[in-house]
């Protein structure tokens, strides 16, 4: 039989249509009879991925704004710290924040930290974020802990652009050169029972009247070049640091010439006491000297102090006793040198021993006694004249010799018209080596009284200025706020608190110093 063409055709399309719907079943669903759901499913994956993203901008957001907040915060403390005292670097070479930022308060500091970091946030385009709170806390002050600030600026300072050779050369001078202090002690304990039963035809003054009779004006007016001694204008330094620290001026040493015991103890003062503190604090001594003036060296500065390290040294109120003071300090160091060279000194000697043997037939007067005190008393006038030399400006040799021996105990009376000595030999030391040994044997007090004469000299600038106010380090506590843009519900972060109904709060907390 003939099939027709029209019913294949159909049947064709028949089979087609039930193989497609069946097949389509079988691989996922996805048909005329299941139409939404694919729409469901993409509907899902957006919001799921549109979350995803909408956290991860808002991740960047809060970290962008810790990073610039901090960046903020950096420049702020930097711009702070901008604000140093700028006499006192250039005249000390001191870098110092003043506490009441010139007369300002804290306040004043707190709020210029404030301005910098909001101009810095809109210029960067985080005008969003906010500052709510500036604190300064945790300040150290230059005079904390006996001045460790001070001297820590002072060592860097040296470090960087100073020599310490002088020192160096110091040290090794009293190094080779033996201890005369123990030597000239023992020697007056060793001779305190002589005898001498010779007689004397010598006839005269007593040297030690005499020397006594030609001091009775002052050392100063002898050893100081044509007698110009430094002023007696007292300074007001009550409130100062090393005075509010009960450090006070001490009392020099009255040397006389009538107690063999008295001398023996005063020829204890010995050079080799200094060597470790000259060691250890060889930055600072060189500091002194560079910074401040003394008898032999001033600077162009027109200071009120014209002795200001003899005030390092005695902390006296005027030029004229801190000088003084210091002349007496060094009579003590070199009496033990010029004892022992008079000793081993046989001609010289000689005249001492014809001279206390007469002396000594006074009643109540041993020749022992007498011998050794004029011992002392000659090496006192020796010494006179040596520091004349060293007021001069020259040098005077650290060990003795017949050479370099200028007085006479015959003529005692005209030591104020010999003339200055200048040692040229590798082994001499001038008034600035000297001054050195007596700052290492203070050096306790040194920096509470450099910051007396620093404060004395800025307050010729500024009324104001007090070294108490000056800061070498802080801390600032920094407090802000930046607005929620994209996910309300992102806990805190590292630096940023937790969140709040409206913004992210962010916390910093910056130490600086010099």
């Amino acid at each position: 039989m003939a099939l027709n063409r029209e019913e294949c055709k159909k049947d064709i399309l028949d089979v087609y249509r039930k193989l497609f719907v069946k097949n389509t079943e079988l691989i996922g669903g996805i048909c005329v009879n299941n139409r939404g759901q694919i729409t469901v499913f993409l509907s899902l994956i957006m919001t799921a991925m549109l979350l995803i993203g909408l956290t991860a901008l808002e991740v960047v957001r809060i970290n962008m704004g810790k990073a610039v907040f901090a960046y903020g915060a950096n420049g702020a403390m930097e711009d702070l710290k901008a604000g140093y005292v700028t006499e006192l670097f250039e005249n000390y070479h001191l870098i110092f924040l003043d506490g009441t930022f010139g007369g300002q308060g804290e306040a004043a500091m707190e709020q210029q930290v404030i301005e910098y970091m909001e101009y810095t946030l809109s210029q960067g385009g985080y005008s969003g974020i906010g500052i709510e709170d500036v604190v300064l806390t945790g300040t150290v002050g230059v005079l904390e802990e006996k001045c460790k600030p001070l001297k820590n600026e002072i060592i860097e300072y040296m470090k960087l652009y100073s020599e310490v050779s002088a020192v160096e050369n110091l040290i090794e001078v009293i190094t080779n050169s033996g201890d005369a202090s123990e030597d000239a002690q023992y020697a007056v304990q060793t001779g305190k029972t002589e005898e001498n039963d010779s007689k004397s035809d010598w006839e005269g003054d007593d040297p030690r009247d005499i020397l006594k009779e030609s001091t009775r004006n002052g050392l100063l007016t002898l050893v100081t070049p044509d007698g110009a001694t430094p002023s007696k204008n007292e300074f007001d330094m009550e409130n100062y640091p090393s005075k509010k620290q009960g450090i006070s001026e001490e009392e020099d040493t009255e040397i006389n010439f009538e107690n063999i015991d008295l001398l023996e103890s005063q020829l204890g003062t010995s050079d080799y006491d200094c060597i470790l503190p000259l060691q250890e604090n060889y930055y600072g001594i060189a500091y002194g000297l560079e910074c401040f003036d003394y008898y032999t060296c001033k600077k162009d500065y027109n200071n009120p102090m014209e002795c200001e390290v003899e005030y390092l040294i005695c902390g006296k109120n005027s030029d004229y006793e801190n000088l003084s003071s210091v002349v007496n300090k060094i009579i003590l160091h070199r009496l033990p040198f010029n004892f022992i060279y008079l000793i081993t000194d046989k001609s010289r000697l000689a005249k001492i021993e014809t001279i206390a043997i007469t002396l000594s037939l006074i009643p109540g007067v041993s020749y022992a006694a007498v011998k050794y005190l004029l011992i002392g008393c000659w090496s006192y006038a020796e010494t006179i004249v040596e520091i004349k030399s060293l007021l001069a400006g020259n040098k005077i040799p650290y060990i003795k010799t017949a050479e370099t021996w200028l007085t006479d105990i015959e003529n005692l009376g005209n030591i104020g018209n010999i003339e200055s000595l200048d040692y040229e030999g590798a082994a001499g030391i001038d008034y600035k080596g000297f001054l050195m040994i007596l700052m290492a044997e203070h050096i306790d007090r040194l920096y509470y009284r450099m910051a007396d004469i620093i404060q004395l000299n800025m307050r010729q600038l500024d009324e104001h200025f007090l070294m108490e106010n000056m800061l070498y380090a802080w801390t600032l506590e920094i407090s802000g706020s930046g607005s929620k843009k994209y996910m309300s519900f992102i806990k805190s972060r590292d630096n940023v608190d937790t969140v709040d109904d409206s913004v992210y709060q962010y916390n910093i907390s910056m130490q600086a110093g010099y």
